[in-house]
């Protein structure tokens, strides 16, 4: 399958920045839950297919109509997380999916191997961070191009 050169994550709150505005570890947690599928935990991306991917991360609600991604997007190379996919840090415990959904055509996730150390699941989460080439903040909403 093919993938474009650029994934979108949505960024709920500034916690998830640090002070100078860069990605944080954080903002690349894990849902601890299993799928049924499977034994990997899921992070939620779009892909960057077109400009719609980046504007379905502006304009999504959560149920009670209020922004859900408040801060903004991140915008990451999917080259630099390949790299990361390969070595010894990430081979065999991460990869990617697309999983368009009904309101989403761009959805996918990371996928991170359940049953790691916290730490392990730390480290991770800082590389992918340093995959980010780009914090668009949601009040200056633009191409990411």
């Amino acid at each position: 399958m093919e993938f474009p050169d650029k994934l979108i994550r949505g960024i709920a709150n500034k916690d998830f920045l640090d002070l100078e505005g860069r990605a944080c570890a954080a903002l690349f947690q894990f849902d601890d839950v299993a799928r049924v599928d499977d034994d990997y935990m899921e992070a939620s991306i779009n892909w960057f297919d077109d400009e719609g991917a980046l504007t379905e991360i502006f304009e999504k609600r959560k149920e009670t109509g209020e922004l859900q991604f408040k801060s903004g997007a991140a915008i990451l190379s999917r080259q630099i997380l390949d790299i990361l996919l390969i070595s010894h840090t990430g081979k065999g415990r991460l990869t990617y999916e697309r999983n368009p959904e009904d309101n989403n055509p761009y959805h996918g996730n990371l996928l991170l191997v359940k049953g790691l150390q916290k730490s392990v699941r730390v480290m991770i989460s800082g590389q992918i961070a340093m995959c980010v080439e780009r914090i668009m903040p949601l009040e200056n909403k633009q191409s990411a191009d």
